[in-house]
């Protein structure tokens, strides 16, 4: 009796401290899990508005506006890219690097700095192939989301 006396409030302190390591992990996971929430919210709202000046672009011809609007995009892309590369180091997912290279090569590809472009129709195979490679970005970034923090129900034989 002597010991259980002892030892209770060592017990009582010992469950206190394991119950606030626990919760504060549980608070960390979930506070990591928003910020990349959020954070792919960003690039999925840049990666839609990068789709639509990409889109303004290609369907203007080639113009003394045409370099700043080059600038622009790339500026973008550039900043899109290096978001989707710390991703790709700050977690265990986003290790995919294709992904991202194939939508580069969409919207910065074919005649993109040529001087002699012409206006494309918005029904072009380019801005098709634009849209694909965006939308194929966005699936990537979700699906990852996903397998990292969606946790699916198992199936019951």
């Amino acid at each position: 009796m002597q010991t259980f006396q002892a030892l209770a409030p060592i017990v009582a302190w010992l469950l206190v401290i394991g119950g606030w390591i626990l919760v504060r992990h549980d608070n960390n996971a979930r506070e990591n899990r928003h910020e990349l929430r959020s954070k792919i919210d960003d690039m999925i709202k840049d990666i839609q508005e990068l789709e639509i000046s990409t889109h303004e672009y290609y369907m203007a011809n080639a113009d003394d506006k045409t370099p700043l609007a080059q600038v622009a995009i790339k500026r973008k892309q550039t900043s899109l890219e290096k978001r989707v590369n710390r991703l790709k180091t700050s977690s265990v997912g986003f290790q995919d690097l294709k992904t991202i290279s194939d939508y580069r090569n969409e919207l910065t590809g074919g005649d993109f700095e040529q001087l002699d472009r012409r206006a494309k129709d918005s029904s072009n195979k380019k801005m098709m192939e634009i849209s694909l490679a965006a939308s194929a970005l966005i699936d990537y970034l979700e699906s990852e989301y996903e397998r990292l923090y969606i946790k699916k129900p198992v199936k019951k034989p």
